[in-house]
């Protein structure tokens, strides 16, 4: 009778079982036997009975339970690997991480949540440069299988751990021993529940995927900037981030939302595909952040994870916390103004300032083209449809006879199922300058009158906005929130006008604030719209212009 190689539990948890084979795993690693992709499979197909096609696991889930296997290497005392001079345990751990197979499959949910874990060779370098200590209380809010927070364990640290994966934070509770939290890492700031503050954070987010929003490439920034606003004074964050986050990368807005609440002390930017192993080419940035210090940062460059080591020794030690924080700047002194203005520097014509804002201008009331109402008469029987062709119909404003209203420069129409249901007779009369009304086709303007006739209603009962902020909740201490009006025009009916002529009604009823949801390459498309009925280009900017974190004035 043949028995099986791993000691099963009666359940079939997931968990458990994966624990299971990560364990198995670990045993070999000890012993320098190799693991192979397949060798992996027959693991997993032992510990779940069935094979990966039978849906209770998953490659990725193998992947996990490899990591894990390391973590639990690495957790153990007797382990051969950590021990000697560094030199020698880097050379250690990269010929251990070539052994190791490449993570070649990805899950939905890994690309959702971007679940790429620390290789065991970076997360050394990690913990190198955090200094860790048995006093430290240490965080780390994207914890996955604890390939950071090993690190911390093996230093006797206190461990403040979170992890969103659900999955992941049962495998990680499982395996180290220690509770695990499953907030959003972008809040964890406000949901941290530790009487004591870390004093140590060691952080691998998401770089550009955000729980609720999706692709967001500010996702990291949000998670970075929360766990600093958790550090303790004379803490110490190490932050593994994109190559782009810098002053002058593309998520430069993001950068400088973190460099304000704690600025950088160390920057390394690792070249040479330091993730190869867990299956993605991407090039890293290591920052370092000492919470209280002040001063310009250190910027380095290593070709790969090699050149990485003499710079990560290298690094400074941490702040001692029975000396004093640095003295803050002294604050800016305002300077009277010149009677006559010197001409603007273009290059700062938008530039943010720190200093205090100075008064605004007194408004002076535009008067050459004020706004009216717009005049219109309603048919108490709608007109018949237009000419059928096929299974549309012409579209004709059938409720409604707009005053002086301008043709719409193409033919439009609409299905015969749509022409046939009769538009309600509207009472809204928009606000419009003669400009703008002579700027939009009678089909804009029906579009703009149902629209704020929507508006000026409140739905019904009150509500809670959710955490993510992207649905309404039934509340009865909540607030009241108005009707909204989806517009789904098709090409060439110009739901962009149409957008603008929506904002600029309110606008003149003094609602002077508006949010422009497009696609970032659009905003000309938008500012072009906007100045088409009157308005100014320079009343659209972009949410980019705002530090993030900031409130938008």
């Amino acid at each position: 009778m043949n028995l099986p190689q791993l000691a099963l539990s009666q359940t079939r948890d997931s968990a458990a079982c994966l624990s299971d084979v990560a364990r198995t795993l670990c045993q070999r690693l000890r012993n320098g036997a190799a693991v192979s992709r397949q060798g992996l499979k027959r693991l997993m197909t032992e510990a779940f009975g069935d094979d990966d096609a039978g849906g209770l696991w998953s490659m990725r889930d193998a992947y996990d339970a490899l990591e894990t296997a390391q973590v639990l290497l690495l957790a153990d005392p007797q382990n051969p690997l950590l021990g000697g001079t560094p030199a020698d345990i880097f050379e250690r751990l990269r010929l251990f991480e070539r052994g190791l197979p490449t993570q070649t499959y990805r899950s939905e949910k890994q690309v959702d949540l971007q679940q790429f874990s620390t290789p065991i060779t970076l997360a050394w370098l990690v913990a190198m440069a955090a200094r860790c200590g048995p006093d430290d209380m240490l965080l780390e809010p994207s914890a996955g299988t604890g390939m950071l927070a090993v690190h911390g364990l093996r230093a006797g640290a206190h461990l403040l751990l979170n992890e969103y994966d659900a999955a992941r934070a049962d495998l990680l509770s499982h395996n180290l021993g220690q509770i695990v939290t499953r907030h959003d890492g972008e809040h964890i700031h406000d949901l941290l529940t530790s009487e004591r503050q870390p004093t140590l954070v060691l952080i691998n987010p998401p770089f550009s995927r955000s729980s609720g929003r999706g692709i967001d490439r500010h996702a990291g920034a949000r998670h970075l900037r929360a766990a600093l606003a958790s550090l303790a004074p004379g803490g110490r964050c190490v932050a593994i981030m994109p190559t782009n986050f810098s002053p002058e990368g593309s998520a430069a807005l993001g950068y400088n939302a973190v460099a304000e609440l704690v600025p950088p002390r160390v920057e390394l930017t690792i070249s040479g595909s330091p993730y190869a192993r867990h299956g993605t080419a991407i090039d890293i940035k290591l920052l370092v952040f000492d919470k209280g210090w002040t001063g310009t940062p250190e910027r380095h460059f290593a070709s790969d994870i090699d050149a990485a080591l003499r710079l990560v020794l290298a690094m400074p030690d941490r702040l001692d916390p029975m000396e004093p924080p640095p003295l803050a700047p002294p604050p800016a002194v305002a300077t009277p103004r010149s009677l006559v203005p010197a001409a603007p520097s273009p290059a700062m014509l938008f530039a943010r300032m720190n200093g205090q804002r100075l008064a605004p201008p007194s408004r002076i009331a535009a008067t050459a083209d004020e706004a009216r109402p717009i005049s219109y008469t309603a048919h108490q029987t709608p007109l018949a449809p237009g000419e059928t062709v096929g299974i549309y119909s012409t579209w004709r404003l059938a409720r409604i006879a707009i005053e002086n209203a301008s043709r719409h420069p193409d033919d439009l129409v609409e299905s015969i199922a749509m022409a046939s249901v009769s538009l309600p007779v509207p009472r809204y009369q928009p606000m419009l300058q003669d400009r703008s009304i002579r700027a939009l086709s009678e089909a804009q303007l029906e579009t703009i009158i149902y629209a704020g006739e929507a508006h000026e209603r409140d739905l019904t009962g009150r509500f809670s906005a959710n955490l993510a902020g992207d649905r309404l909740i039934e509340d009865g201490d909540g607030q009241l929130y108005r009707t909204g009006f989806f517009i789904a025009d098709g090409t060439g009916v110009g739901k962009g006008r149409e957008a603008a002529g929506i904002i600029l009604d309110q606008w003149n009823r003094g609602n002077r604030r508006a949010i422009w949801i497009s696609m970032a390459d659009l905003i000309e498309d938008a500012r072009r719209d906007w100045t088409a009925l009157g308005g100014l280009a320079i009343d659209i900017q972009p949410i980019a212009n705002f530090p993030l974190g900031k409130a938008i004035t």
